[in-house]
């Protein structure tokens, strides 16, 4: 009997997620859209973080802090991320990112260490001019506000704000890292 005990344990265990999702499947939030399409080589560039989510990962870097994208002969992204501290110190990250939907091409997975996992990059707004974009994950952990000028009108800064709240992100922890340009 005791393999018995043993063999379902081992079933309650593996079978417990499933058991939870069905009994909590209850409507949730609507998943996150993104953009239809993305034009990588317009896309490509040098970007300006505008407003974002505060993370762990991205320490002080809260000031003059850019991405800059570029296209790889094998297809995936060039990331390079760059800030300055409270304190004047430059930081700057390198890493690639490789699309998951190339239909769209605006779900990407970038990962800057080869032992960390791959985190989501999903392109939920960009003008079409690929002036301002807002990027986030789909578990709405994440958020970033990007514009290729270090600085935006407050009219198109609450655009963007809409169109995250459009997509239920909790806005209100947004933190601005540029000043805004008056309407």
């Amino acid at each position: 009997m005791r393999h018995g005990s043993v063999f379902l344990m081992v079933w309650v265990l593996l079978m417990a997620p499933f058991r939870v999702e069905a009994e909590t499947d209850a409507p949730g939030p609507k998943e996150v859209r993104t953009v239809e399409y993305v034009d990588l080589n317009r896309y490509a560039g040098k970007w300006y973080q505008i407003a974002f989510f505060p993370t762990f990962f991205q320490g002080k870097c809260t000031i003059d802090t850019t991405a800059t994208y570029g296209l790889l002969p094998d297809g995936r992204v060039s990331v390079l991320n760059e800030c300055r501290t409270p304190k004047g110190k430059y930081r700057s990250i390198t890493g690639t990112a490789r699309v998951v939907d190339f239909d769209s091409n605006a779900k990407l997975k970038v990962k800057f260490f080869w032992f960390a996992p791959a985190g989501d990059y999903w392109i939920l707004d960009l003008d079409p001019n690929y002036q301002t974009a807002v990027v986030g994950s789909p578990d709405r952990k994440f958020l970033w506000f990007l514009a290729r000028t270090p600085s935006i009108p407050k009219s198109r800064y609450d655009q963007l704000v809409n169109a995250a709240a459009g997509q239920l992100f909790d806005v209100s922890r947004l933190q601005l890292t540029s000043t805004l340009q008056p309407n």
